[in-house]
């Protein structure tokens, strides 16, 4: 059972390249093949760093600087796999917080975004 609920992101968008500022975890991207997704987090203090762990087939990482991620989105079908993000400390195992955002490839360019309130399998 999938709750889905639309609001406001605070980031900006053009047909080809989108900025998602502190996404909310659940977050559904649809996106053009051939856009750009740049994602940035506010900066951690302390040791703890973002970091990708999990990538969907579609999307290709481009640059990674600090808290700020740029991708490739390509294709028209998505795995239903996540794009991941964790936040660690470099000596704990332990994830502090995750994101995971999913991205959808759509045959034409869009700017839709919305986020999922609640997720259970």
């Amino acid at each position: 059972m999938t709750v889905t609920t639309s609001f406001p992101l605070p980031s900006c968008t053009d047909d080809r390249y989108v900025v998602l500022t502190d996404p909310c975890p659940g977050t559904i991207v649809e996106l053009g093949a051939g856009s750009q997704l740049a994602v940035r987090f506010r900066t951690p203090l302390g040791a703890s760093r973002w970091q990708v762990t999990g990538l969907p087939g579609h999307v290709l990482p481009l640059a990674a600087h600090g808290a700020e991620f740029q991708f490739l989105v390509f294709g028209h079908e998505s795995d239903g796999t996540p794009l991941r993000f964790e936040r660690r400390h470099p000596d704990r195992e332990v994830a502090h917080e995750v994101c995971e955002l999913l991205v959808l490839p759509v045959s034409a360019a869009a700017r839709t975004s919305r986020s999922a309130s609640s997720r259970t399998a």
